[in-house]
């Protein structure tokens, strides 16, 4: 047993006590200027956290560490080179430039980058979003058209166009210049914040949604159709109506080959790689293996000649020079580019927390920012398209042991090599072996769906997000699918806000010495101190759940207003003669409460002699909610139903003999979950305090935060600059203070 005893402070005495320093505020001049101080340790720091390469190559483990990093590199460059090409088809590009983009940025990454297990680099989900804007630029420009005048969902159809080629990659590279600044301005201002307003179940939702963009575009790949690009709302219904339309033209072969790959791929990745990775020194490169007997394949049976598969075709050798993207109309798609610069944010922080999470190392996540953007920016000069981190590749470097991001140099020399030597070999590659590997890398993100039996029984609101966010991503687009999460995200904090269930608070063990208040309505044997209620409001108290806080509080406590009718009703019963007085001062009254949130900072308190009244009372349900007020006259007790209106006839009086009631004479505000207070919360708080004590009851707040606490001191409504509102420093002081008030210095004992 505990017993812990302790004189009873309010909150300005335990803040004179113990010596309160509060905080001083600092001027944005101060800021700046502190920011822009430098000293030799002061630029040590600041070189380290800018360039984070650094402190890895000074701490780095070299026997350790070398051949661990240098087998998840080379294991992670041979997934790069298949998924680039592929990921640089579906943005609507020729292969070569997605191997492009899984050389330079992941190069830059290396000496900016926080983490040390994401693979930056190209992403499906990033190319998807690439391509909308491509394809929406090259149509509105007239370069889809081919030869033979149509269009198609192949990306390389139009590139028999040298200047078509030029134009859309200059497109996507201008697209990315822009995510590179719009990240890097971002990262700079600190504003790494913003992956907080993207919840778990928004992204879920839109991953999902934009794989079955994904997955759809690759089925033309798959079955050996060319069919016409769709780029208006309602894609994907369009296209599969398309695909089914266009069944009989497909083409065995390369539907042979799609499932032979599909199949192999599967059982690597899903199922070897799995079940017996203890057993593996390194995962099996299923997508390098499929990849070289595919072009082993091709060139042994000549599938393009003899069986009509479509191949890769040209790809250029070496490395381009830097050029300056195609920026003429970069005003058109700047919109875009926010929302590639946040989706590519979002996916690649979140992986990134993760890992550190699991190897107990932080990452920077303004860094973060800043390497993404300063990488894309790079990269957009050298031909490359915006990315992201990719899981598959993410998980085989954890899985083969890479400790740090020195094993993106030895992916990058593999992606160089392919580049520069190897680049005449993935001519024959078959298309639709490219498009398998793409569909599998998305497996694991279909598995997204389980978490949906999780948001039902935890959170329906998020449940409500993910499946409208996936929703509109699958049948309207991709942007209006991810302006639709994020708005959705914000109205169900909002409204999960407003809709927030304040309840009492109840003594465990006898009243007022346990110190111990757990909800009443959850505990059956708790007891209600008497004369005082203990309320709890789980939420900020905001312009938005303000009313909603004050009828919560009226629910299980009572409402001033109707105590005040009633306290009228029953004198005039008494003394008709003071009828209009009385009348005018209600309605005088009622006028204050309806304009106090108007008129906060001048607002008035009508007061009257509460004692000459007759004598207040509140009676009780079981689950202690206020059922009834009781006013006592010379004739007996007059009652009116509090859920009933105040200003009918509905007044019984009746003998108070065997009626379970309370005088309450004191409400406490339970403060410990108010993380934050606007300006309509403390109006709030002032009007409530003016409320109650127009009818007798004392209304007092109890463990503030420390934010909460100046933010009402500014406000001159609590001790410090004025005794508006009484504090205490906890619910404990509170309840002693009010209960024994004739003793000041009443020690308290609390036995647990």
């Amino acid at each position: 047993m505990i017993e812990i005893k302790r004189k009873v402070y309010s909150q300005e005495e335990f803040n004179d006590t113990f010596d309160y320093n509060p905080e001083k505020s600092t001027s944005l001049r101060e800021k700046l200027k502190s920011q822009c101080s430098c000293s030799g340790k002061c630029l040590k720091t600041s070189v380290k956290s800018h360039l984070p390469f650094i402190d890895i190559l000074l701490n780095y483990e070299w026997r350790n560490w070398l051949v661990s990093d240098m087998v998840a590199g080379l294991s992670v460059g041979i997934i790069h080179i298949p998924q680039g090409m592929g990921f640089s088809i579906l943005a609507s590009l020729p292969p070569v430039y997605g191997l492009y983009s899984s050389f330079f940025p992941v190069l830059a990454y290396f000496f900016l980058g926080t983490s040390r297990h994401i693979s930056f680099g190209t992403m499906a989900v990033i190319s998807l979003l690439i391509a909308t804007v491509v394809d929406r630029e090259s149509e509105r420009l007239g370069l889809d058209e081919d030869f033979s005048g149509t269009n198609t969902t192949d990306p390389l159809s139009s590139y028999t166009k040298p200047d078509a080629v030029a134009t859309k990659v200059g497109i996507a590279c201008a697209v990315s210049l822009l995510v590179g600044i719009i990240q890097t301005l971002l990262g700079i201002f600190k504003l790494g914040v913003v992956a907080s307003f993207m919840s778990t179940s928004f992204v879920g939702g839109f991953l999902m949604g934009a794989g079955f963009h994904i997955a759809m575009s690759q089925v033309p790949f798959l079955l050996g159709l060319q069919i016409r690009k769709v780029d208006a709302t309602g894609k994907i219904p369009v296209v599969a109506a398309e695909i089914l339309r266009r069944l009989p033209e497909v083409q065995p072969a390369e539907v042979i080959t799609s499932l032979v790959c599909i199949t192999f791929l599967t059982i690597i990745k899903e199922i070897i790689n799995v079940r017996y990775r203890k057993y593996l020194w390194m995962p099996v490169p299923a997508e390098m293996i499929v990849v070289t007997i595919g072009i082993f394949v091709s060139y042994m049976a000549k599938l393009e000649d003899n069986f009509d598969i479509a191949v890769i075709g040209t790809i250029p050798q070496g490395i381009p020079m830097p050029e300056m993207p195609y920026m003429s109309n970069a005003h058109t798609y700047i919109i875009d580019a926010v929302i590639i610069a946040i989706t590519s944010f979002i996916i690649s922080v979140s992986m990134a927390k993760q890992f550190a999470k699991r190897h107990n190392y932080e990452i920077d996540v303004n860094q973060e920012f800043v390497a993404y953007g300063i990488s894309h920016t790079i990269g957009s000069f050298l031909h490359c398209f915006a990315g992201a981190q990719a899981p598959p590749r993410t998980i085989v470097h954890d899985a083969t042991g890479g400790k740090t991001q020195l094993a993106s140099l030895f992916s990058c020399g593999l992606v160089l090599l392919a580049c520069t030597v190897m680049a005449p070999l993935f001519q024959l590659l078959p298309k639709c072996v490219v498009a398998s590997v793409v569909l599998v890398a998305l497996f694991p993100l279909f598995r997204g769906f389980s978490d949906l039996k999780f948001f039902w029984s935890v959170n329906r609101y998020d449940f409500a997000v993910w499946i409208i966010t996936w929703a509109v991503v699958v049948f309207v687009d991709v942007t209006s699918g991810l302006i639709t999460g994020i708005g959705l995200s914000l109205l169900t904090v909002i409204i999960q806000s407003k809709l927030a269930k304040g309840y009492l608070l109840a003594s465990a063990d006898k009243p007022a010495l346990s110190g111990m208040y757990p909800p009443s309505k959850l505990y059956k044997s708790l007891q209600h101190i008497p004369g005082i209620r203990v309320f709890h409001f789980p939420n900020v108290l905001y312009f938005a759940n303000t009313e909603n806080f004050k009828q919560q509080l009226f629910k299980v406590t009572v409402n001033p207003r109707k105590m005040s009718k009633l306290t009228v009703k029953v004198v005039q019963k008494e003394r008709p003669n003071v009828n209009s007085e009385l009348q005018q001062e209600s309605a005088q009254t009622d006028a204050n409460m309806d304009n106090a949130q108007d008129n906060c900072p001048s607002s008035k308190t009508i007061q009257h002699d509460v004692t000459s009244s007759p004598h207040i009372e509140i009676m009780w349900d079981n689950d202690g909610n206020s059922q009834k007020l009781a006013v006592h006259t010379q004739d007996g007790v007059c009652t009116v139903d509090t859920r009933d209106d105040i200003n009918s006839n509905h007044c019984i009086v009746r003998s108070a003999d065997g009626e379970d009631n309370i005088h309450i004479k004191c409400i406490i505000i339970d403060c410990s979950a108010m993380a934050y207070i606007d300006t309509a919360g403390i109006c709030l708080l002032k009007q409530l305090k003016s409320d109650y004590e127009e009818v007798g009851i004392k209304f007092v707040l109890a463990s503030c935060n420390k934010g909460l606490l100046t933010k009402l001191q500014l406000a001159g409504i609590v001790p410090g600059y004025s005794k508006v509102i009484a504090v205490y420093p906890t619910i404990h002081d509170a309840v002693v203070s009010n209960n024994i008030m004739d003793n000041p210095d009443l020690v308290v004992s609390s036995k647990l």
